[in-house]
């Protein structure tokens, strides 16, 4: 499945949640997915849950853009 995900694009995870905001992508440290043996790339997304700001990692197949 190709993506054309960029920093900036307000995303969901395909489960749904809170709208999440890509602060940047690629290999994160300490962070690692794969596919058999293809490493997958991720999307490290920001987001607020009342007044906290979270963060999390997130593989690319797992998010689409929100609406």
């Amino acid at each position: 499945m190709e993506n054309n995900f960029k920093v900036g694009d307000v995303v969901v995870l395909n489960s749904g949640g809170p709208r999440m905001t890509i602060v940047s992508m690629g290999k994160h440290e300490n962070n690692f997915a794969f596919d058999g043996n293809k490493e997958l790339l991720q999307a490290r997304c920001f987001w607020f849950n009342n007044i906290d700001l979270k963060e999390g990692i997130f593989t690319v197949e797992s998010l689409i853009l929100s609406r």
